[in-house]
């Protein structure tokens, strides 16, 4: 196979591709694009055996944060 039948082969796989992607995108609304953006809570269940050492030392750390600081 030469390289002019490669490049052919090529434009034909793009020329779909990229047809294919601009009538998908020329179908998304306004409204589309802003669900998708919307800020949402993301809930995720870490097992405990899966938390590192440093996410557990800065765990403990936190109610200590919460003192007063010594006054002058």
């Amino acid at each position: 196979m030469l390289t002019s039948d490669v490049k052919k082969v090529l434009i034909e796989v793009l020329t779909k591709l990229i047809t294919d992607h601009q009538q998908k995108r020329a179908k998304i609304t306004e409204e589309d694009v802003r669900a998708f953006m919307k800020i949402r809570q993301i809930k995720v269940d870490v097992p405990p055996n899966l938390v590192g050492d440093q996410d557990k030392e800065k765990a403990a750390a936190k109610p200590d944060e919460k003192k007063e600081a010594p006054k002058n």
